[in-house]
C-alpha cells in the first residue's frame, strides 16, 4: 500500500509540474501574440492547476470526510470547466492558424 501512495504522490507531482508548464506556456505566448485563444487556454489551465491543487490535498493531510466530500465535489466541476476552456481555446487556435495559412497562400508570394 505504500508504493501505491507513493505512486500516486509522485503522479500528483508530474501533473502539477505539466499544468504549471502549461500555464507559464500558455502566458508567454498570449505576451507574444496577444491572441484571444490563449485567454481559454491560459484559463483553462488556471482552473486544471486549482483541480489539481484540490486533488493533492489528500496527499499531503488526512483529512476528515466532509473535506474529502467537498473535494470530490469541487473536481468534479472543476475537471470538466478546464476541459471546455481548454478545448474552445485549442479550437480558437487550429481556426486562427488555418486563417493566417489561407492568407498567406493567397498573397503574391504564393506562385514562387
Amino acid at each position: 500500500m505504500d508504493t501505491y501512495y507513493t505512486l500516486n504522490k509522485l503522479i500528483f507531482g508530474v501533473g502539477l509540474a505539466f499544468q504549471l508548464s502549461w500555464l507559464a506556456l500558455y502566458t508567454w505566448a498570449f505576451m507574444r501574440c496577444r491572441n484571444r485563444c490563449f485567454i481559454f487556454l491560459i484559463s483553462g489551465a488556471a482552473v486544471g492547476l486549482i483541480y489539481m491543487a484540490l486533488a493533492g490535498i489528500p496527499y499531503l493531510i488526512s483529512p476528515d470526510i466532509s473535506v474529502y466530500l467537498f473535494i470530490a465535489k469541487a473536481t468534479l466541476i472543476l475537471l470538466p470547466i478546464a476541459g471546455i476552456l481548454g478545448t474552445w481555446g485549442v479550437f480558437l487556435l487550429v481556426r486562427s492558424y488555418l486563417s493566417l495559412a489561407g492568407k498567406s497562400s493567397d498573397g503574391p508570394s504564393a506562385s514562387v
